[in-house]
């Protein structure tokens, strides 16, 4: 998935919660657009967790195109 493509899916009204496979195998659920941003090649997600401070993930996004020319 190429950062537009999740950027489109973060934007699409109404919000639909994804779940994101990493390549190591741990998997990131966004249930919320708020706290979500795509950077370059890089998927900033806000987290506040259990002691209410928030705490920044950077993930990294593939830069890989499925389409073929020609």
């Amino acid at each position: 998935m190429s950062p537009t493509d999740l950027q489109e899916l973060i934007d699409f009204v109404p919000f639909t919660p994804l779940r994101l496979t990493l390549a190591s195998g741990d998997i990131v659920e966004l249930r919320q657009r708020e706290g979500l941003g795509v950077i370059g090649l890089g998927l900033t997600i806000e987290d506040i967790g259990f002691s209410g401070r928030p705490r920044l993930r950077i993930v990294s996004i593939p830069n890989r195109s499925d389409r073929t020319d020609g």
